[in-house]
């Protein structure tokens, strides 16, 4: 995930602590303007897994200013998946 390399590279360099916080990387993304709403807690909720988590971050990492729009498509993708479960699963 480019983002998460920007944001961490002592992590990804045999780093394995886990020593940052979801504050820390919030900031990062403060850092690039992306707006407040958008936070990797927030993205980790919506996100189905990690894969799709670092698909949307490296979204939001290379266009901040469409994180609001990245961020409501994935929302409403996730929301039409459950229901299609749900349905399956009746």
């Amino acid at each position: 995930m480019k983002a998460f390399a920007v944001c961490y590279p002592e992590t990804l360099e045999g780093d394995t602590s886990g020593g940052w916080r979801a504050s820390e990387f919030n900031e990062r993304l403060r850092s690039k303007e992306v707006a407040k709403e958008i936070t990797i807690q927030r993205t980790c909720r919506t996100a189905r897994d990690e894969n799709e988590v670092g698909k949307l971050m490296d979204q939001i990492w290379d266009h901040p200013s469409m994180a609001p729009e990245v961020s409501a498509e994935a929302v409403q993708k996730n929301v039409d998946v459950s229901d299609l479960e749900e349905e399956l699963g009746s």
